[in-house]
């Protein structure tokens, strides 16, 4: 196999310089949970997008860096009035 065989695909890419794997090292590399084949984008990408699609939906008034600033400020204010102090 050929690193080129792995394009678009995920997974861990893992380098031990002239020595070869331990089983235990296998067994650890196994272990990891790679969430990328469930939600590729993460959480602020997604968050992002939407967003993104609001201030489309109403018109792309003014820049988009200043809406999503505005935006991201409410859910944090919102966020943080949610805590008990």
């Amino acid at each position: 196999m050929t690193i080129d065989e792995l394009t678009d695909t995920y997974g861990i890419l893992y380098f031990k310089a002239g020595e070869t794997m331990e089983q235990s090292e296998l067994e650890e590399l196994e272990s990891i949970d790679l969430d990328l084949y469930d939600q590729p984008k993460t959480q602020s990408q997604r968050l992002r997008n939407v967003i993104y699609k609001v201030w489309e939906s109403q018109g792309k008034l003014g820049e988009f860096k200043t809406f999503y600033k505005q935006k991201t400020d409410a859910i944090i204010e919102y966020l943080k009035s949610q805590i008990e102090l």
